[in-house]
């Protein structure tokens, strides 16, 4: 049998999830079926060439084009989709791939039209998340995306969902038919996890030199943490305004008063990320008083390896489909606290973690609290969440159910 050709698509060349999954899957896909290039639009605010090319380093350097972005801009009848699908179409006729396996909402609406016309045979697309499920667009918004996505499908013969979540908003949205869709989980390579991940005092070292050793830190200091990109569907807002609450004891529940005096002079909290948000937050700590409480650290790439620094990761996002960061807390065997949106619950539940009330700045300081002040309750839940996603949430796994969704139901 003949080697499958496979050209990835993402929509952004910069930080994130879908970069993650593609730089992923170019580097596990069985070499003896498949070869692959990858194919990337216009780098976001947050983009680092050194980490993009990082990413993609399973097939070598990403091809870069001129007019696939993640900027909506409806003037002048999208003009500039119009030219990135022209640009697409090109590429796909001219190469032949067999596979056109497409990431994120601009990359498949626009590339699943572009490989249609160009008679690629086989056309996947990945969601990370649907856009439409984001609270945090308005309601035009969310349908406009819905109809170019519901539009878009008929052209795709395989629709990957990184969660059930997902998968059933895209039927519950109107937007899917359910038998185009599958459910691939997003994973991780354990065993390069394990090795990678860097003990509490050298990570907790990194931190503190990556903020240029200004800062002091004392030796038994409680750190929560967070990793991602500094944007607004990360909500790292509600953090920052939970440190206050817990900072501010007063502003609590009675129930939470004593267990928040036990942890409040010796709590710090840091987001390691970098994106458009990052003056807002700046200004948001500086307004609460919080510069010697709440850091923002800048990436330096890997940072996953720093996770052990953390008694707690915190994932306060509005939307998300299956988060990397989620399954590396995981693996590194820290509590987990998250909103449980997209994928996150399904993960998550059965008591392998905590969630809090999505957009409730009170409960998550509350609910930080109470893990902190429950650490053998924590410590049960880590080891049943570090079970399930190396059982489950493994790269070998995610990669083998991929191969299955190029090789079903086509004749190459």
């Amino acid at each position: 049998m003949r080697k499958l050709k496979v050209f990835f698509v993402v929509t952004k060349g910069d930080k994130g999830g879908a970069q993650k999954y593609v730089g992923d899957l170019s580097e596990m896909l069985d070499r003896e079926k498949f070869e692959v290039e990858i194919f990337s639009g216009r780098d976001g605010e947050d983009a680092n060439p050194s980490e993009i090319e990082r990413k993609f380093h399973g097939a070598g350097e990403s091809k870069k084009l001129k007019w696939l972005s993640n900027d909506f801009e409806p003037h002048f009848l999208f003009y500039k989709d119009w030219l990135a699908l022209a640009e697409l179409y090109k590429i796909f006729k001219r190469e032949k791939p067999d596979v056109a396996h497409l990431n994120s909402s601009k990359a498949g609406v626009v590339g699943s039209v572009a490989a249609k016309l160009a008679s690629v045979p086989k056309i996947v697309f990945t969601a990370h998340g649907w856009v439409f499920t984001d609270e945090t667009l308005p309601r035009w918004k969310k349908s406009l995306y819905a109809i170019f996505h519901k539009i878009s499908s008929f052209f795709q013969d395989k629709i990957v969902n990184v969660s059930g979540f997902d998968k059933n908003a895209a039927i519950s949205f109107g937007a899917i038919s359910s038998e185009r869709l599958a459910v691939v989980y997003n994973g991780i390579d354990f065993k390069k996890a394990g090795e990678g991940f860097l003990k509490i005092k050298e990570a907790r070292k990194k931190i503190r030199e990556r903020l240029g050793g200004e800062k002091s830190f004392k030796e038994k200091e409680i750190w929560v943490g967070s990793l991602g990109r500094l944007v607004s569907e990360k909500n790292f807002k509600l953090l920052i305004e939970a440190a206050g609450k817990i900072k501010e004891t007063s502003r609590l529940s009675v129930g939470s008063l004593r267990q928040a005096r036990n942890v409040k002079k010796n709590i710090k909290f840091f987001v390691i990320g970098e994106g458009y948000e990052k003056e807002k937050l700046k200004l948001k700590i500086k307004s609460l008083k919080l510069e010697n409480d709440f850091f923002v650290v800048p990436p330096e790439g890997e940072d996953w390896k720093l996770m052990q620094a953390f008694d707690l990761f915190v994932l306060p996002s509005v939307k998300e489909g299956m988060p990397y960061t989620l399954i590396e807390a995981m693996a590194a065997k820290i509590p987990v606290l998250t909103s449980g949106v997209g994928g996150m619950r399904e993960i998550m539940e059965d008591e392998k973690g905590y969630f809090f009330r999505n957009g409730d700045a009170e409960d998550l300081a509350e609910k930080i609290i109470y893990i902190l002040n429950n650490k053998k309750e924590a410590k049960g839940r880590v080891e049943k969440a570090f079970i399930f996603a190396k059982d489950n949430l493994n790269l070998k796994r995610m990669v083998m159910e991929t191969e299955n969704v190029y090789l079903g139901g086509v004749s190459f």
